[in-house]
C-alpha cells in the first residue's frame, strides 16, 4: 500500500479503506502468491492505517502469511525499520532494540540496512530486555536459511546448475535479441496521421533530448547495458549520416541536458617536476574510500570517463576506494560551458561550479576532483562509474534544430523525460518534478516551446514520448501527426523504435496506465481512496485509456460467444479476430467485465484477461478465454468478496472500447 509521496514516505501514513485493499491495493499480491513460488516480499516504509508496513501485523501475519499463504521470507525496505525509532521519521517506539523486536515479531525477517548502521543488530539486546524470545529470532533464522538452501549457497558448484553457465551468456547475441523484441512489444503508438511506417526515402531531422540519451533505455534498478542502443545510433546505423542529421534541440527540463560529451583527453594537463606542462590528470588512489592514509597508487588519467570492473587499486573484485585528481583543464575555445560530474566532485581554481561558465580558449584552469567509493548505505561499489563531461553553448541548440528541420522532409522528435527525473527519492526539486516525484505531467516547457516552432516549419512530425509515467500530450494530441509512447524499453531501445517507425513490424503496445489530461483532474497524492482513481473508478474523459494501442494491420472482432461451466461457474469466452490486412501483426486481445446491477460501487470496468496474438494476413482465427468463478465477484465495504448475480457487461478486443473504432471490440450482455 505504497506510491509516494516520495519526499514524505519515511513519516507519512496512509488511511485505505478494507474494500480498496481488497478491490485494489492487495489482489496483485494475492494472485502471485498463489499461481508462482515467489520467494520474497519487501514491505514499505510508509504506515498503512496506524502501523509502519514493517511492523504491520494486519499486513504481514493476516493477509500475507495466513489469507495469502505465503512462505517466503519479508524484507524490509532500506532503512523502513529505522524509521520506526528515527524522530525525524515515524518515531512510534524510543530505541533501536523495540524497533528490531517490532519488526521481526510481526514477521519481517531480514532488515535491509539503514542510514543508522543496522537495526537487527540490537535484536541481542531486545532478547536481554525480554522484547523478544529467541523461538521468534528461529523462526525468521530458518526462512532466510531455507532460501540461501535453494539458491544452492551450501551444495558443490557441481551441483549447482548456474554455477556451469559461462559469463559469455551474459549480454549474448540470443539475449540481445531477446532484449529488441521485448522492446518491440512495448512500443505504443498513440497516434497515426497516414505518417507512419515511413516509407524509407525520407530525409530524416531526429531532434530531441532524447534521441542520444542512453538514460532512456532503463528505469531506475538498473544494470549497465552492454550493447546500448539509442535511437540516435540505431537511425544511423540504418539510414547513413548523409540521410540523417542530429540536434538535442533542447534540455530535457531548464537547464538540464541530455547531450553532455566526456572531455577529451586533450583538454587535461597537469604540471610535472620541472614545471612544465605535460598532458593528462595526477590521479591519486586510495584504499578504503579514506583520504587521510597515503595513496596506495600514483598515476597519470588521460581524462575523468571510467568504469571500474575491478579495483584499480589491486584488480580484486573488492572495489572500496576512493580517487583524487588535479591538474589543468584547457579549453580549445571561448564559449559558455556546462560541466556534469557523475558520482565525483570538482572545482576549478577552487571554485565549486554552478550552472553555465564562460570559459576562455587557451587559458589555464586549475582541476581538483575526487570521487568515493565504499559500503555505506545508499552506496554502490559494484562496477563504480566516475565521470566529467561537458557541452558548449547551448543556446544554439533551438536554432540548429530548426535548421535541420528545414532540410529534412520527416522531423523525428525523441523527447519526453528520463529515470534521472522521476524515480525513488532523489534530491532534484525543480519545476514539474520534486524528490522523485511528477509535480505535473506535461511534456517539460523546453520541449513544448520547440515543438511548437518545428511545427511552424510545415514539416510532419513523429513525437516519441519517453517516461515511465503518464504524460499529459494535449496539444501534442492535437498537432502532432504521429505520436509514440516509448517508456524505458532497455538496451536494445534504438533499434525497436527505428524498427517501428520504418515497419518492420506492426506496433502491438497498450497502454499499462491511463494518461490523463492534468494532474488536476485527480484527488490529492496523499490520499489513497481510489474513488476517481485508474482507468477503474475514473469518471472524466481521459487523453489516452488504460489498454489503448494503435497498430500498421487492421484488426477486426466479431462474434463473441459465452457459456456458464455448470460444473465450476466459470465464464468462458470465444471471439473471433481477423487480419484484414497484407502481413502478419500482433495484438492484445483484452477483457473487460463490468456490473451495473452490484448493489455498491464496484469499477466501471475491469481488466479480467488478455492475450497475445499473433496473426498471419488475411486469416481469422479464434480466441478463447475462461474468466474464473472468484472474478465474477464484486467486493462489499467490508472487504469481502460477494457473488454477482445480475445483468454482466463483457468487453472483448483491443481495448476497453474507448477512442478505438466499433469493429475494434465487442461487447456481450451476460445475465449471472
Amino acid at each position: 500500500v505504497h506510491s509516494g509521496p516520495e519526499v514524505s514516505r519515511h513519516s507519512d501514513d496512509y488511511t485505505a479503506s478494507k474494500k480498496d485493499l481488497a478491490e485494489t491495493y492487495l489482489p496483485a499480491f494475492k494472485d502471485v502468491i498463489a499461481q508462482t513460488d515467489v520467494a520474497s516480499v519487501m514491505c514499505a516504509y510508509n504506515s498503512v492505517n496506524g502501523t509502519p508496513a514493517c511492523g504491520n501485523n494486519e499486513l504481514i501475519q493476516n493477509k500475507l502469511r495466513d489469507e495469502f499463504n505465503f512462505k517466503g521470507y519479508i524484507v524490509s525496505d532500506c532503512g523502513a525499520i529505522a524509521d520506526f525509532y528515527d524522530v525525524k521519521s515515524h518515531n512510534i517506539v524510543s530505541t533501536e532494540a523495540q524497533a528490531a523486536a517490532m519488526a521481526l515479531k510481526t514477521g519481517t525477517d531480514l532488515n535491509c540496512g539503514d542510514h543508522h548502521g543496522n537495526t537487527y543488530s540490537y535484536l541481542t539486546q531486545a532478547v536481554q530486555e525480554g522484547l523478544v524470545e529467541e523461538s521468534d529470532i528461529d523462526i525468521a533464522l530458518k526462512r532466510l536459511m531455507y532460501a540461501r538452501f535453494k539458491l544452492g549457497m551450501f551444495d558443490d558448484a557441481n551441483n549447482v546448475p548456474f554455477s556451469k553457465k559461462p559469463m559469455t551468456l551474459v549480454g549474448s547475441a540470443e539475449h540481445l535479441k531477446l532484449t529488441e523484441e521485448a522492446a518491440q512489444k512495448s512500443l505504443v503508438l498513440l497516434k497515426n496521421k497516414q505518417l507512419l511506417p515511413l516509407k524509407g526515402n525520407e530525409r530524416i531531422a531526429l531532434i530531441g533530448p532524447n534521441a542520444n540519451n542512453t538514460a532512456i533505455l532503463l528505469g531506475n534498478y538498473n544494470g549497465t547495458p552492454i550493447t546500448p542502443i539509442t535511437p540516435k545510433y540505431a537511425l544511423e546505423k540504418r539510414l547513413g549520416k548523409n540521410n540523417l542529421t542530429y540536434s538535442a534541440g533542447s534540455s530535457i527540463t531548464g537547464e538540464v541536458y541530455t547531450h553532455y560529451q566526456p572531455i577529451e583527453a586533450k583538454n587535461f594537463f597537469h604540471l610535472d617536476h620541472n614545471n612544465q606542462m605535460q598532458p593528462g590528470l595526477i590521479a591519486q588512489y586510495y584504499p578504503a574510500s579514506n583520504f587521510d592514509r597515503q595513496p596506495a597508487k600514483r598515476q597519470i588519467d588521460k581524462n575523468i570517463d571510467f568504469s571500474w570492473e575491478r579495483s584499480p587499486i589491486d584488480n580484486s573484485i573488492e572495489q572500496e576506494f576512493a580517487v583524487k585528481w588535479d591538474g589543468i583543464i584547457k579549453p580549445e575555445q571561448t564559449a559558455q560551458y556546462y560541466f556534469k560530474a557523475t558520482n565525483m566532485s570538482f572545482t576549478l581554481n577552487g571554485k565549486t561550479v554552478n550552472g553555465a561558465i564562460t570559459l576562455n580558449k587557451n587559458e589555464e584552469y586549475i582541476l581538483t576532483a575526487q570521487a568515493k567509493f565504499n559500503h555505506f548505505w545508499h552506496s554502490n561499489v559494484i562496477n563504480p562509474t566516475a565521470s566529467l563531461g561537458w557541452l558548449k553553448n547551448p543556446q544554439n541548440l533551438t536554432q540548429q534544430a530548426l535548421d535541420n528541420a528545414n532540410e529534412a522532409d520527416v522531423i523525428v522528435f525523441v523527447g519526453g523525460i528520463s529515470a534521472n527525473l522521476e524515480g525513488e527519492e532523489m534530491p532534484l526539486q525543480i519545476e514539474g518534478f520534486s524528490h522523485g516525484d511528477r509535480t505535473n505531467i506535461n511534456l517539460p516547457k523546453s520541449q513544448l516551446n520547440l515543438l511548437k516552432k518545428l511545427k511552424q516549419t510545415g514539416k510532419p512530425i513523429v513525437l516519441v514520448n519517453m517516461s515511465g509515467s503518464a504524460m499529459a500530450l494535449n496539444w501534442e494530441n492535437e498537432n502532432i501527426d504521429a505520436i509514440v509512447q516509448g517508456f524505458y524499453p532497455g538496451e536494445a531501445a534504438g533499434s525497436a523504435l527505428a524498427g517501428l517507425l520504418y515497419g518492420d513490424f506492426s506496433p502491438s503496445g497498450k497502454l499499462p496506465i491511463t494518461f490523463y489530461k492534468s494532474v488536476s483532474d485527480l484527488p490529492d497524492f496523499k490520499n489513497y481512496s481510489m474513488q476517481n482513481r485508474t482507468y477503474k473508478y475514473y469518471e472524466g474523459e481521459v487523453l489516452y485509456p488504460f489498454g489503448y494501442g494503435l497498430s500498421y494491420a487492421d484488426f477486426k472482432y466479431k462474434n463473441t460467444r459465452h457459456s456458464i461451466n455448470a460444473d465450476t461457474g466459470d465464464l468462458n469466452l470465444t471471439t473471433t479476430i481477423a487480419n484484414q490486412s497484407s502481413f502478419t501483426a500482433d495484438d492484445v486481445v483484452q477483457v473487460y467485465i463490468s456490473m451495473p446491477d452490484a448493489p455498491i460501487k464496484t469499477p466501471n470496468k475491469q481488466l479480467v484477461s488478455f492475450k497475445h496474438v499473433t496473426l498471419k494476413h488475411k486469416t481469422q482465427n479464434e480466441v478463447k478465454f475462461t474468466v474464473p468463478k472468484n472474478q465474477l465477484t464484486y467486493i462489499n465495504e467490508q472487504g469481502n468478496a460477494v457473488a454477482y448475480k445480475g445483468r454482466l457487461i463483457v468487453t472483448v478486443g483491443s481495448g476497453q472500447g474507448i477512442k478505438i473504432p466499433k469493429d475494434k471490440f465487442t461487447v456481450s450482455n451476460i445475465v449471472l
